[in-house]
């Protein structure tokens, strides 16, 4: 199984994990993707694939294609965002993802779009009881 980790930046410890469920049996080919050869991440392990991507906040649609293009190369799997920069630009393309047999490991387009927004998410833990503090929002401040 081909698993991509994307923009994994700082976050090699995810990758370490990936790796040793590898040194356990575990069949992965484990892939990582940053707009850097700087990142940590792309220095974890001789065995993990590297790949740059352009950034994400440059153009979402070149990351997109880019991305797109590296997950049918290297026939990926399984994607796993591992920055807040992703997640809703995959979700928004899972369906895409999906008809080429990768598996986008994100939540709903509507889960995401609430908890990127302060007031969206102090209302729906409000609404769904959960113990919530105030939170000062502009119109509340």
């Amino acid at each position: 199984m081909n698993v991509l980790f994307t923009n994994a930046g700082r976050r090699t410890y995810l990758v370490g994990f990936a790796l040793d469920l590898t040194r356990s049996g575990y069949p992965l080919n484990i892939h990582v993707s940053d707009c850097t050869l700087l990142s940590a991440s792309m220095h974890v392990a001789p065995e993990v694939k590297t790949h740059i991507l352009p950034p994400v906040l440059e153009s979402p649609s070149t990351y997109l294609t880019a991305l797109f293009h590296l997950v049918q190369e290297q026939k990926i799997d399984v994607l796993f965002p591992l920055s807040d920069l992703d997640p809703l630009l995959l979700a928004r393309q899972h369906s895409a993802f999906e008809q080429i047999g990768c598996k986008v490991i994100v939540g709903s387009v509507q889960a995401i779009e609430c908890c990127d927004d302060k007031a969206k998410t102090f209302t729906f833990c409000r609404e769904s009881g959960f113990p919530t503090p105030d939170v000062c929002l502009e119109s509340n401040c």
